[in-house]
């Protein structure tokens, strides 16, 4: 969705990762969100757990 809108974004695939990468990945995803369940993702400050259409793109109208 974020690249058919051309939105630059930076995307971690946490199972592709391993070591140190990894264990830092899950811990800034639980520090975000209090969980470890994905995806997550962060626009500007907002924090959306899971792939919620409606609030993503309510943050990107938020962010022009």
């Amino acid at each position: 969705m974020l690249a058919e809108k051309n939105v630059d974004y930076d995307c971690v695939e946490v199972d592709q990762i391993s070591g140190d990468e990894q264990k830092n990945a899950v811990e800034e995803v639980k520090r975000l969100t209090g969980r470890t369940s994905f995806p997550v993702i962060v626009i500007n400050d907002k924090v959306i757990q899971g792939y919620k259409q409606e609030e993503i793109e309510e943050a990107l109208s938020d962010e022009k």
